[in-house]
């Protein structure tokens, strides 16, 4: 993107370019599957090393600095929605779709770098109840990219002592559980015409958010444990 933009030995001068400009930019220099971008060798997603910044976090991958519990201090809230890359599936159909479930399992299997079986068995367990090539690969993206990084994290943290707690947002009449979903809710709005279930769903997240950030742990559900609750 930087290339694209005539800056790559000036990054600062992001800071003063249009969001516009950015958009077009970041457009024609990534990939133009959507779900590509969420695999190992994707050119879209990255970690800042923001160690040199005053109050900087990441000096390493996020995971390992949960894990270290440098900062087992800081409370943590991570959200996701059920079908997270379902806005790819409803809106994105064509360029998200696989085609077909073969062909799913070999893209996972190369992008992950697995053996083929590995990624055959782990797309049997999405491949279920009816959905579409589109539809299982939305919901095994969902899981690889949102639920099962959230969950680590959380685990992460609270292993090494930290308090961090976990929300799931589900879909709910007239609004879909995909990504960005619960924004309204994050930041306190409602959605034009939303239905008595979304406003209720989108109260929650918000009130959720406020008595996390003011420390009212005791409205809040219980945080993750490194102890099981079942067998």
């Amino acid at each position: 993107m930087l290339n694209e933009l005539g800056i790559k030995d000036n990054p600062e001068q992001l800071l003063n370019i249009e969001a516009m400009v950015l958009e077009q930019a970041m457009s024609k220099s990534q990939l133009t599957d959507p779900g590509a971008r969420h695999g190992i060798d994707n050119n879209v997603i990255a970690v800042v090393d923001d160690h040199n910044q005053l109050g900087g976090i990441i000096s390493q991958h996020p995971l390992s600095v949960l894990k270290s519990g440098s900062h087992r201090n800081i409370d943590i809230l991570l959200s996701s929605t059920t079908h997270e890359t379902d806005c790819w599936v409803l809106h994105k159909t064509e360029e998200f779709d696989p085609g077909s479930i073969e062909r799913l399992i070999r893209e996972f299997a190369t992008t992950n770098r697995i053996p083929v079986s590995r990624a055959r068995s782990i797309i049997a367990a999405y491949d279920v109840n009816g959905r579409t090539p589109v539809q299982t690969r939305g919901a095994l993206l969902t899981d690889f990219s949102f639920t099962l990084t959230h969950v680590r994290a959380a685990l992460a943290h609270a292993a090494a002592g930290g308090r961090a707690y976990l929300l799931c947002v589900g879909e709910v009449e007239g609004a879909h559980a995909v990504h960005g979903t619960e924004m309204y809710g994050i930041v306190g709005q409602k959605c034009p015409e939303q239905s008595d279930e979304q406003a209720i769903r989108d109260t929650f997240v918000r009130d959720a958010i406020l008595d996390f950030a003011t420390g009212n742990y005791d409205q809040l559900w219980d945080p993750v444990s490194t102890e099981p609750t079942s067998i």
